[in-house]
This record gives C-alpha cells, sequence and structure tokens, in this order.
C-alpha cells in the first residue's frame, strides 16, 4: 500500500499545476476537514484520498477517491482508489475502465497488477507491469514480477511483453536485482530461457543483467547454468573451457559466463593474433591478466596450454577462492598438469597470471587451452 501511496503522490505533484488555487488553499489549511467544505472539488478529494493512501487507510481514501468521481467522473486515479474494498467482479471492472481512461496512471496500473496476480490473469497483470515499467522505470516491481512469475502462464505472458518491449529498460533493474530465495532465482532464469533467441543482443543484455543479480545473492553456479544454456555457439566448449583458442578475445568487449576476461588491472597486454592471443609483460606484475570462470564436477582433470614463447607467467586454478595445486607441472606458462577436485566446485577460475618482472620484447603467444576430465 505504501508503494501505491508514493506513486499517487508523484501523479498528484505532476497536477498539481492544474489545481484550483481555493481549494488548494482549503486542504493545505484544513487538511481532512476539508472534505466538508469542498466536497463538489475533485482536486482537493483526490488530494485526500493519496494522504489517506499514505496513512494506510485505504478506506478512508476509497471515500474521498467516490467523492471526487461524483465531482468528475473520469479520473482514471480517483476510479482506481475508489474500487478498494469493492467485490471482485466490480473491482476488476472498475480497474479496466480506470486503464481505459488513462494508461498512464502509476496508481491505476499498479493497482491493476495486484488485482491482476490475486485473479491469476497472468496476461493482465504481464501486459500493466509493462506498461507502468515504461512511465516510470523506478516503479516498485520487483515483487510484483516475481509474484507473475509464480503464477501458471506469468513467465509465458512476461517473456511475449520482452519480445514486445520496445525502448523500455525496466527490465534490467528488475534482472539486476537480488532474487529473494533460490525458487525466485531459478524463475527469474528460466524467464531469460524463454527471450527471443534470435534477438542476439537483447538477450546477451538481459542475461548479463540476469547474472549479476545472481551474484549479488552468491548464485554464481545458477549464472553460469544461464549462460550455457543461452549460447548462440556452444559448440565452442573444448571439455570444461570456453572458446580454447581465444577467438572471441577483443579489445574493450564486456566478458560474459565462462567467456575469457582480460584483466584491467594487469601490467601486461593481451592482443588477438592471427591465432590467439599474444601476452607480453609491461614490468613487474603479479596478478591475473586472463581468466575465465568454470563450474567443475569433483574429478580429476588434465589442462593443457598451447603455443610458443616463455615469460614471467603461470597457470592457476581456485575453487571458491581457494587454490588447487597444479601436480607435475613444468615452470612454464606452457605444457599439461594434473589437478584434483575432492568435491564439486560451482564456482572456479582458471587464470594465468604474471609472476615477476617481464623483459622488453617478451612476448608469450597462445594457442590452445583445454581441461578435459582424466580418463
Amino acid at each position: 500500500m505504501r508503494a501505491i501511496a508514493a506513486l499517487a503522490a508523484t501523479t498528484l505533484l505532476a497536477l498539481g499545476g492544474a489545481a484550483l488555487i481555493l481549494p488548494g488553499a482549503i486542504t493545505a489549511a484544513a487538511g481532512p476537514d476539508a472534505a466538508r467544505f469542498a466536497f463538489w472539488d475533485r482536486t482537493t478529494q483526490r488530494e485526500l484520498a493519496a494522504r489517506q493512501l499514505e496513512a494506510d487507510s485505504p478506506e478512508a481514501a476509497g471515500t474521498h477517491a467516490r467523492a471526487a468521481l461524483a465531482a468528475m467522473p473520469y479520473d482514471s486515479f480517483s476510479l482506481a482508489v475508489a474500487s478498494i474494498g469493492q467485490p471482485d467482479e466490480q473491482r476488476v471492472m472498475a480497474l479496466n475502465l480506470a486503464a481505459g481512461l488513462g494508461w498512464r496512471d502509476p496508481v491505476t496500473n499498479l493497482t491493476l497488477i495486484r488485482t491482476a496476480i490475486a485473479s491469476g490473469e497472468a496476461t493482465i497483470a504481464a501486459q500493466r507491469i509493462d506498461a507502468l515499467g515504461r512511465i516510470e522505470p523506478n516503479a516498485p516491481l520487483q515483487g510484483e514480477v516475481d509474484r507473475l512469475l509464480a503464477l501458471p502462464g506469468g513467465s509465458e505472458a512476461l517473456a511475449e511483453r520482452a519480445h514486445r518491449r520496445g525502448k523500455s529498460y525496466w527490465w534490467q533493474g528488475y534482472l539486476r536485482s537480488e532474487p529473494a530465495d533460490a525458487t525466485i532465482a531459478q524463475q527469474r532464469a528460466d524467464l531469460v530461457r524463454r527471450f527471443d533467441r534470435q534477438d542476439g543482443a537483447w538477450q546477451r543484455t538481459a542475461v548479463r543483467d540476469a547474472m549479476i543479480g545472481f551474484d549479488k545473492a552468491d548464485m554464481r553456479a545458477l549464472s553460469l547454468s544461464l549462460w550455457r544454456d543461452t549460447l548462440a555457439d556452444p559448440e565452442r566448449f573444448s571439455g570444461m573451457v570456453y572458446d580454447p583458442d581465444f577467438a572471441g578475445i577483443s579489445a574493450g568487449a564486456s566478458p560474459l559466463g565462462s567467456e575469457w576476461q582480460v584483466l584491467a588491472s594487469a601490467n601486461a597486454r593481451v592482443e588477438a593474433a592471427e591465432r590467439g592471443v599474444v601476452v607480453s609483460p609491461l614490468g613487474l606484475g603479479n596478478e591475473a591478466v586472463l581468466s575465465q570462470r568454470l563450474a567443475l564436477p569433483a574429478g580429476q582433470y588434465v589442462l593443457s596450454v598451447e603455443g610458443a614463447g616463455d615469460g614471467p607467467f603461470t597457470w592457476s586454478l581456485s575453487c571458491e577462492g581457494r587454490e588447487i595445486g597444479l601436480e607435475s607441472g613444468e615452470p612454464s606458462p606452457l605444457g599439461r598438469w594434473l589437478l584434483t577436485l575432492a568435491t564439486d566446485c560451482g564456482d572456479a577460475t582458471l587464470a594465468l597470471r604474471q609472476a615477476g618482472r617481464g623483459s622488453d620484447g617478451e612476448q608469450l603467444s597462445l594457442t590452445g587451452v583445454s581441461l578435459e576430465p582424466m580418463q
């Protein structure tokens, strides 16, 4: 109810320039008593209705809204508030009429959303959520969308609105918000999986935003699962590593999921080559240069790295922030290593690290990386 009151206040402020001087003065001076002196004035009654909403008194708000309707029947805000407390069938009729009179009215839309969800009308709720998100990007939609996703047909209805989204950006704020629990997070992931695969740029943005929300809730395994399920090129895996020949690395690109990330903080340069990448140390360094997120089941693996050259670089694998030792490894950043995971690791990181100072002209060429289960 407080969310409705906040939107009501915003709506009334926007309409303030249209208010008559006398009723406004009466309302400011007399407060609720103004209802007795200005029962004929829509503006006064609307403002009093909004005050009662803010005070969490919906029945009193409905009384003032009905008085406003008596003064001016064609008022979507008053009609929506007046429907509070009415029988369900009458309320739905009133809210649909309110939407027809003024679909841009935030209070009408939020009330319609909640009524549609309570009535199990997934399509109507999705339409109203999208309408409110378009005109009020900061509207309190997170809880409403999560509740809609729990309804039969809710995910399908929202996916349809996403397909018709136009230039609506409320989706970003919703997907980036932290899910309240694992069930809601899974429902969000299922929603994103329904987005149009042909709309590649939009789906990639939606996956990125959903992963941000999941990472806030420490659900990194779900992040990677969603990314893998929506891949445009799933064949680009070599064992557990994605893009083993570094074909997807480009300057300024924003990595997603298990795509290679070039660390901006590294004291080294990574450049795409005709085949693979070339890594050049720029001085003293002791941090990751290249990294990739992985989700690994327990077991033994063989890490293989191909290329040419050398330099102050080593490979490392960490699980939940804990370093996993590379067994029987050579000191070179090229070669084969055996590693063992005692338990499943949903949040692993494979990284090429710089460990020391590089010399002028020193370069490491990487042409292939694979991480395969031990046969």
